[in-house]
């Protein structure tokens, strides 16, 4: 009789731990696009973060045509809410003079780049980019300039 009452004491823990397994504390996502342009032209391989106050980031890359579709914790879309937005676009430097050990080795370096856009727009105290995501307001523009 014991031994019945632990396996059901067991079995019932077990289906409660399980179900709460398959439970989810994660917001729902909202599908978000957008296009980035830099001096009118689209900014291609450019990353676009939308960063909230507090929970998860959210992050996009631009296509050859200016246009991003975020993902959050790898899944489509993006929480509702405000967001600070980065954008970021670098290109890699070529590395033609790259100094040489003493038995004439290339000596291994970091690559090195530069940003195709301001600087300012890479931190969200300074991007002066905002987004507020809901059901209604999930496609977004940003025209960047100097």
């Amino acid at each position: 009789m014991v031994s019945r009452i632990l396996c059901l004491l067991t079995l019932s823990t077990s289906l409660c731990l399980l179900s709460a397994c398959g439970s989810s504390d994660k917001p729902e996502l909202v599908p978000v696009t957008g296009t980035v342009t830099y001096k009118t032209q689209p900014l291609k391989n450019a990353s676009v973060v939308f960063m909230p106050e507090e929970g998860m980031v959210a992050i996009g890359r631009t296509d050859d045509t200016g246009h991003f579709e975020l993902n959050t914790q790898g899944q489509a879309g993006a929480p509702e809410g405000a967001y600070k937005v980065v954008i970021t676009a670098v290109e890699d430097l070529p590395q033609t003079a790259a100094p040489k050990t003493a038995d004439g080795a290339p000596v291994e370096r970091p690559g090195l780049s530069k940003s195709l856009i301001p600087e300012k727009y890479g931190s969200p105290k300074t991007s002066g980019l905002d987004a507020t995501v809901s059901t209604d307001k999930k496609e977004f523009t940003f025209a960047l300039t100097q």
